[in-house]
C-alpha cells in the first residue's frame, strides 16, 4: 500500500471525529436545557472533550508520522 493510500486512511476516520464533535457540540447546545433537567449536560461536555483530545492527539500522530516518513 502505498504512502497516499495510508495517509487517508488514518485521516478519513480523523476527519470523522472532529465532525463528530462540531455536531455533537451543536446538538448539546441546542438541548442544553432539557439535558441540565435530567443531569446529564455534563456527561455530554466530558464526552465532547474527551472525543476532541482522541482527535488532536491523532492530528498530532499522523503529523508526526508525515514528517518522519511513515506515512
Amino acid at each position: 500500500m502505498d504512502n497516499k493510500m495510508k495517509r487517508m486512511l488514518w485521516i478519513i476516520p480523523n476527519i470523522c471525529f472532529y465532525l463528530t464533535v462540531i455536531f455533537l457540540s451543536i446538538w448539546v447546545v441546542i438541548n442544553m436545557e432539557a439535558l441540565d433537567e435530567i443531569n446529564r449536560l455534563d456527561i455530554f461536555r466530558i464526552l465532547i472533550i474527551l472525543i476532541l483530545g482522541v482527535s488532536i492527539s491523532g492530528s498530532y500522530r499522523i503529523v508526526f508520522w508525515i514528517r518522519s516518513g511513515q506515512l
